[in-house]
Parts: C-alpha cells; sequence; structure tokens
C-alpha cells in the first residue's frame, strides 16, 4: 500500500462526507476511526475495533471480512463482530457473491438479503497496493435510516482499513518507505483533525512537514478561488509574521504564481530544464539564499483550488524525487481536510453562543432566551427621535435709534440691558453750540431786513428783491436750529430692552447725523435659534415640536414648533450646524437677548434599536467606505 494509493481513494470520501454529515460529526468519527487503526497490529483485531465505532454510530449487527486466498480469490466470511448464534445469520454465499460484485466495480454495493427480509447488507471494497482487494461486509435490520451517511461510515472504514495496511503490512522491500510515508500522511491527518481552528491546523501542518522532513521553510496560503491571491496562514517556525514585509510579499508572490499556473512550480526546474520560468521562484530562492523553492496546489475533494504551500530548501532535497512525489501525493490528502475545518471554523459570534449552550446546566438558556426575546421586542418598539441641539434666545425685531443731527453727545441715560418703554429719554444732545448759532442768526436776520427795508425806500427792485431772499434762507435755518433747539432728547420708539449702546465714556464726544447710539429690542416675542448638527439634519423638518430648556431657567421648559430653516450651514463652537428658528412668547419678559440652552427636537419615529445604535452603526459604515 502506498501513500498514492491513500490519496486514490481520499478525496471522493471526503467530498461524500461534506455532503451526508455534519463535518464536526464526521471528524469526531474519523478520530475514533484513526484511533482503532493505529492501536492494533492484527487484522482481526483492528477490524473488530472499526466495527465497535461503526455500532455506537448506527444500528450495524454484524461485520464480516473476507481475505484473498492463495489463489487470489476472496475467502468466506469470516465474522469479526456480532452474535454467531443469531438465528438470522446471512447465507455465506450471498455474501461473497455481493462482495465480489463490490470488488468487480470498485465500490459500494447495497442490497436487501434474499430469504431473510428483515436484513439489509452492505459491502465496500478494501483496496491494496499491487493486490486485487479484499472485502468488508456490514449486516443491518431493514429499513435502514440514512443510507447516505451509512455509506460514507462504511467507505471511510475500508479507507482506515487501507491504512492499517499501509502501515503495519508492507508487501515487498522496493516498498519498505511507503509504509513510512503512510504513517506521515496518517500523521498529517490527525494532527489536522485534532486543531482547533484552521490557522491552527495550517501551522501544526508547516511545522510538523519541516521539522519531520528536514525542509528549511514550510509556507502554507489560502486563497478564495484561482484568481484571487493567496494569503499567508503559516510560516513554519515562525509563529508572527509581518505580512507586508518583503519576504511574506515574496512568498505569496510566488504561491500565487503556483495558482494561476495550475501545476507544481519548482527552481530551480527539475532534471536542469528552463522551459517553464518561474520568475517569483527564482526571486525568492534570492531573497531566502536556498535551494530549491518548490510549490504545489492545494485542492478540495470537489476539485476546487483551495490554496498552495511551498517548500523551500535544502540544496539536497532537489535531488530527492521522492519528497517532491510524497509532497504531491499528501497535497491531494490535506486539502480536503483544510477545507473540513475551513467550513466547521465559526465566527467569534457563534462560538460565544455556542459556549452559552454547552453551559446551559449551569445557565438557564430557556430564561435567557425569553429574555432576549423580551429585549428584541422592546427594540423594535417604534419610538419619536430626539435630536438634542444647543440653542440661543434672540429678538424677533431690532430698532435702532440714531443720532438726530451732527452735534455732541451730552449725556447717556441708559446702558445695554436696561428696559425701555416708548418715548423714554435715552440721551440728551448738547444744545450750547444751536443757542449760539441762532444768536448770530437772529441778528444777521435783523439786517436782512434792513436792507431790505432801505432798498423798497430807495425803489432799487434788484436790491430788494436780493435782500428778501437773503432774509428768507436766514429765516428758514433759524427755523431749523430752533427745532433741533427743541429736540435735543433722543427718546425710544419703542418698548423693549437696550441691545447695544453704552455711551456713558462717549459723553461729550461729536456725533454725525444717522450715527447709531442705541440698539432696541421688543421683548413679547423671542426667537430661539436652534444650532442642528450636520449629521441630524435629515431628521429635522418644519413643523416638527421642540422643547426648551435654558441655563437660566434650568426647571421651566418652553414649547414650540420649527418654523424656518436656515439653508446654508454655518460654524458655530466649531461645529458645522444648520440653525433652525422657532418663535417664543415672551409676556412676562422673562426671557432675553442672549440666553443659552438646550433644545430636543421630536423627529420621525423609528424603532428604539435605530435610536439607539444607528450614529454607531453609521460611522462604522463610513469608517469601512460602504
Amino acid at each position: 500500500m502506498t501513500a498514492s494509493l491513500l490519496v486514490q481513494s481520499w478525496p471522493a470520501l471526503k467530498g461524500a462526507t461534506a455532503k451526508s454529515a455534519d463535518s464536526r460529526d464526521l471528524a469526531q468519527l474519523q478520530q475514533k476511526l484513526l484511533r482503532a487503526v493505529t492501536g492494533h497490529r492484527v487484522k482481526h483485531d483492528a477490524v473488530a475495533a472499526l466495527a465497535r465505532v461503526v455500532a455506537d454510530s448506527t444500528e450495524l449487527l454484524a461485520l464480516f471480512l473476507l481475505e484473498r486466498d492463495a489463489t487470489n480469490r476472496l475467502a468466506p466470511p469470516r465474522m469479526v463482530y456480532g452474535d454467531a448464534g443469531s438465528p438470522a445469520q446471512p447465507n455465506p454465499a450471498q455474501l461473497a457473491a455481493l462482495c465480489d460484485e463490490a470488488c468487480a466495480q470498485a465500490q459500494l454495493v447495497m442490497r436487501d438479503v434474499d430469504g431473510l427480509g428483515g436484513l439489509f447488507a452492505v459491502a465496500v471494497p478494501v483496496h491494496l497496493r499491487q493486490r486485487a482487494p479484499e472485502a468488508l461486509v456490514a449486516v443491518f435490520a431493514a429499513p435502514v435510516r440514512a443510507p447516505d451517511r451509512l455509506s460514507v461510515i462504511l467507505q471511510l472504514v475500508a479507507v482506515h482499513m487501507t491504512l492499517w495496511h499501509g502501515i503495519y503490512s508492507p508487501r515487498d522491500a522496493t516498498a519498505a518507505t511507503e509504509p513510512d510515508h503512510a504513517a506521515a500522511l496518517l500523521q498529517l491527518v490527525r494532527r489536522l483533525d485534532a486543531s482547533s481552528s484552521l490557522r491552527d491546523g495550517c501551522s501544526a501542518l508547516a511545522n510538523d512537514l519541516a521539522s519531520h522532513h528536514g525542509w528549511q521553510r514550510v509556507v502554507v496560503a489560502l486563497c478564495r478561488g484561482k484568481n484571487a491571491p493567496c494569503r499567508l496562514e503559516a510560516i513554519s517556525g515562525v509563529s508572527d509574521f509581518d505580512p507586508h514585509g518583503e519576504y511574506a510579499r515574496a512568498l505569496e508572490a510566488a504561491l500565487s504564481e503556483t495558482v494561476l499556473r495550475d501545476a507544481p512550480t519548482t527552481w530551480p526546474p527539475l532534471g536542469g530544464s528552463h522551459d517553464q520560468p518561474a520568475l517569483t521562484h527564482q526571486k525568492l530562492a534570492a531573497i531566502a539564499h536556498a535551494e530549491p523553492v518548490a510549490s504545489f496546489v492545494l485542492r478540495d475533494d470537489a476539485g476546487e483550488v483551495l490554496g498552495a504551500w511551498l517548500f523551500v530548501g535544502p540544496r539536497d532535497h532537489a535531488e530527492s524525487h521522492g519528497q517532491f512525489d510524497f509532497i504531491a501525493a499528501a497535497a491531494q490528502c490535506v486539502g480536503p481536510c483544510l477545507r473540513l475545518l475551513q467550513r466547521a471554523e465559526r465566527g467569534p459570534i457563534a462560538r460565544v453562543v455556542g459556549s452559552l449552550f454547552k453551559k446551559r446546566r449551569l445557565l438557564h438558556w430557556k430564561p435567557l432566551l425569553a429574555g432576549a426575546c423580551a429585549i428584541a421586542a422592546i427594540l423594535a418598539l417604534p419610538r419619536p427621535y430626539k435630536v438634542a441641539c444647543a440653542c440661543r434666545v434672540e429678538p424677533v425685531t431690532r430698532r435702532f435709534v440714531a443720532a438726530p443731527f451732527e452735534g455732541r453727545l451730552e449725556r447717556a441715560l441708559v446702558a445695554s440691558g436696561d428696559v425701555v418703554s416708548q418715548g423714554d429719554v435715552l440721551a440728551h444732545m448738547d444744545g450750547r453750540e444751536i443757542r449760539w448759532e441762532l444768536a448770530g442768526l437772529e441778528a444777521e436776520l435783523n439786517s436782512a431786513g434792513k436792507k431790505r427795508d432801505s432798498a423798497l425806500a430807495t425803489h432799487n427792485a434788484a436790491a430788494a428783491q436780493l435782500a428778501k431772499l437773503d432774509f428768507e434762507r436766514l429765516e428758514l435755518k433759524m427755523r431749523l436750529l430752533e427745532h433741533r433747539a427743541e429736540n435735543l432728547e433722543v427718546r425710544s420708539p419703542i418698548a423693549g430692552i437696550v441691545t447695544s449702546g453704552d455711551l456713558e465714556k462717549a459723553e461729550g464726544a461729536p456725533v454725525a447725523t444717522g450715527a447709531t447710539l442705541f440698539e432696541i429690542a421688543p421683548l413679547d416675542k423671542m426667537v430661539a435659534e436652534v444650532a442642528v448638527p450636520e449629521p441630524e439634519i435629515a431628521q429635522v423638518r418644519v413643523g416638527q415640536p421642540v422643547r426648551i430648556r435654558l441655563d437660566a431657567y434650568p426647571r421651566r421648559e418652553w414649547s414650540a414648533t420649527v418654523s424656518r430653516i436656515e439653508p446654508r450651514a454655518e460654524i458655530r463652537d466649531h461645529a458645522n450646524v444648520f440653525v433652525a428658528e422657532l418663535t417664543i412668547d415672551n409676556p412676562d419678559g422673562t426671557l432675553r437677548p442672549g440666553m443659552k440652552g438646550r433644545a430636543e427636537i421630536a423627529g420621525p419615529r423609528h424603532s428604539l434599536a435605530w435610536n439607539l445604535f444607528h450614529k454607531a452603526w453609521e460611522s462604522v459604515a463610513l469608517a469601512l467606505g460602504w
């Protein structure tokens, strides 16, 4: 029996295994079969141990072994498991005929036993090296449940019997190394079955091959398809490696080249041939300062590319064709095992849930499940989404009080923050210059009157007309100054609060006509400016209700609705916000311009889970580029 014979049977069986039963159950069954095979050097004892494993998983009644005699014909069936005194014993001739059919077709055969309607027999060939196959016959009570799973189990038993022959029963001297290869393959399979994760299995595989077969470095990489790049899973002798380093990139390039070629690749080429350039392998050999560099494709039981593995040095391995033959054979055996590990490996959430159910004796899982359902139901309840924002109170309108004429400000009577009524005096303008100018104008007016009278007395019409015009001009200017003298007091046009205009330090300073002296805002209505953060603007609409609490009155609440949203964002407190406005009645004058607080806008209804976790989810999605 050789390693190649073992590999010949393995992919089809693993493919059937993956389709017919759960991978973890079959992995445990395979471990039991391996222990049964390796624990007995006598064939009868090994077959009996395998039968006991099958009986634990099925309703096996009896198991018969049919060996080859000296004439290379199947010997009569020999019972290795079951009750020899049972009245429902199949006819040996029927069993022999069934085994001949299975060996001739090289496949499993199932059939009801003639004359015993309650029995069902399954014959499976046991392949041997350079010899006709032996056979095993299992007898079950009809009808048989899950025949597909039963066929898989019996084929696994036949494969392990083939392993037993390879380990303990070499047929000739020329195959002296083949039992070692079979034992090495068996060890690799056992290490993979015992691995808790895919990465642990790849690491154990690389380290075992490097230590037991003398390779300087063994690398295992997996990929998601033939055209996908390979990703390093394990490097022998290295527990942690930099996947972005030069050496790791060179390894991935060489392995990806092998997957694209879909053929074994070596450097230097075997036999010295250079008709197959392997540039990435040549570069890797230069970086590692070692030859040969050989890589082989790993396939699963369905023939799909799973990845590749690579072997580096020493130089004497370049001439050892046995090493490469073993690697090529082992690749066909290891690939399906790695695929099973990949399928069986669970994510972190599944592992946590599984650990909880494993501890169900300590933790009552039904209350936990009920609690989880209750929490899920609560999280699914629709609730209005609350948008929390900063707000500031401002007046609805503002009136500006300007200087009525050019002059000097004599005295300011109010300051910022003072509440005034309509008609209240805000300031006094200095009237001394006006009075002085009035006295001068009065003298000029008398002089112009006398000139007019004199011209009329002399019948000088032109001079009389000019004197008249000059008299009227001075009279109008005098009226203007008299009006200013009568309105030296600056009064408030409306009732409200003085928001700006602290002119105490400006008393005696000249002011120009129209210069703003005071700003007055009414207090009967105020506007609350709500700063909506940019990420929340999609949840805010005109007409939505708003609740406001101000820092000055933390126990008091105002309610209003959004009346307007500024179309353009602005920067407030180093944040990009959209300003929403709402009008608040202020009959008692409690609200003052500039007050700050917090506003809560009642947005559209969403599930409670969305309200609580959508920000975190959107942040993760944005970070991942979704």
